[in-house]
């Protein structure tokens, strides 16, 4: 139940559409902020090239920070959840084949009355059908 609420949610995440209106009208706004910056600063008593070193690094850091804001918008663009997955499907298949592997585990019959398949482990039948043709073999 929980893997399903879980699966739900994530769906959730990645068929919700964020408008491209809000990500041109956040970067245009940006974009405008660091061109007024340096009319701005002008007349603020800095020599030119302390200026242009403040527009830099103030551009570099905000340009930053929404390059991260639409990394969080949209995560499944950028994380490897193929491989996740792939790994994940390989994690399950082995745990699935380590299961039916051992010994003890009651078998799982197409017909619910049939006692034979459902007292014995996975397995047994051909064992016990083994043991009896060597016993056949050396009598």
């Amino acid at each position: 139940a929980k893997l399903g609420d879980i699966r739900s949610t994530c769906t959730r995440l990645t068929t919700f559409p964020i408008p491209p209106s809000y990500h041109r009208h956040g970067s245009r706004s940006i974009l405008l902020w660091i061109g007024a910056l340096p009319f701005a600063l002008e007349g603020k008593g800095h020599a030119a090239v302390e200026n242009l070193f403040t527009i830099l690094i103030t551009g570099f850091v905000i340009l930053g920070l929404d390059a991260i804001a639409i990394q969080s918008e949209q995560p499944f663009d950028v994380l490897p959840l193929h491989e996740f997955a792939r790994g994940m499907s390989r994690d399950v298949i082995e745990v699935l084949e380590g299961w039916v592997a051992m010994p003890g585990v009651a078998a799982i019959s197409d017909t619910p009355g049939d006692q034979n398949t459902t007292d014995m482990p996975v397995g047994a039948h051909e064992r016990q059908s083994d043991s009896k043709n060597q016993v056949r073999r050396r009598g």
